[in-house]
């Protein structure tokens, strides 16, 4: 009804794309039905099991690429990679940056080519990163 009953030029939305899968709504019927709206997401996965609980990224239930793929269309610009309750932030976070470029590449022509700009201007940033090199060449 929000979306519905505002200005789609005055009000848009962040989206967890974790808590909406969770509650039970599909993130790119959204994308498809308010076009533009989203221009923040917040990327987290979840297991695979009953309790669909937080897991890290890649290894859990939500079909990234199918999301990413229609991040046109949703007006994504910001992604905010999370884990509510990691077992080594750090690690955790390394992995994560590295699996979400990786993802983010594999959705598109487009976004590989962004992919990898944006790879090519921040290596000295992502030097931590032990997919540096494998993100290089994708």
């Amino acid at each position: 009804v929000f979306l519905a009953e505002t200005d789609r030029n005055l009000v848009k939305l962040e989206l967890d794309l974790y808590w909406a899968t969770k509650g039970g709504a599909d993130p790119v019927a959204y994308f498809t039905k308010w076009p533009g709206r989203f221009p923040l997401v917040h990327i987290k996965d979840m297991s695979k099991d009953a309790t669909r609980s937080m897991v890290d990224l890649g290894t859990g239930r939500i079909d990234f690429r199918r999301i990413f793929q229609k991040a046109r269309r949703a007006g994504i610009k910001h992604y905010f990679v999370e884990h509510d309750q990691p077992r080594d932030a750090l690690v955790f976070a390394r992995k994560a940056i590295g699996w979400a470029l990786r993802s983010y590449a594999r959705a598109s022509a487009e976004t590989a080519d962004w992919v990898r700009a944006y790879v090519e201007v921040n290596a000295d940033r992502l030097s931590g990163l032990s997919t540096r090199e494998e993100l290089k060449h994708m």
